[in-house]
């Protein structure tokens, strides 16, 4: 479910429900995007929160379990069956790298580059 849905129907929906209403999500995680990941790992007390990766589930057999991780990516396997939110590796920076540049912590220092060969 897209974030602005979430946002702008099922949260004012929710608070029309006497007492709150309750909201149960229960996914695979889809990468470090999205208000699932977001309130999964920002959530504070507001949440409850399960994993449930597949060595706890009897039913998944180390047989099964092999052949799907030789079958998928190594981000597909840590999502499915770790219940690990992976980078999707799809992006052209990294999400740790972007977050880096807002916190100020960490003064930004532009890189030197050399002088380019026309201006001398």
């Amino acid at each position: 479910m897209p974030t602005a849905v979430m946002q702008g129907s099922v949260l004012p929906m929710l608070a029309a429900v006497p007492g709150g209403g309750c909201l149960v999500s229960a996914t695979t995680p889809a990468g470090q995007r999205g208000w699932f990941f977001d309130w999964f790992a920002n959530g504070g007390d507001v949440y409850s929160r399960w994993k449930v990766p597949y060595t706890d589930v009897k039913r998944i057999t180390p047989e099964y379990a092999q052949q799907y991780r030789a079958s998928v990516s190594r981000q597909v396997w840590a999502a499915e069956m770790l219940c690990s939110f992976e980078e999707s590796g799809g992006g052209l920076w990294n999400p740790d790298l972007i977050d880096s540049m807002f916190r100020d912590e960490v003064p930004f220092q532009a890189p030197e580059l050399p002088a380019a060969p026309w201006a001398a």
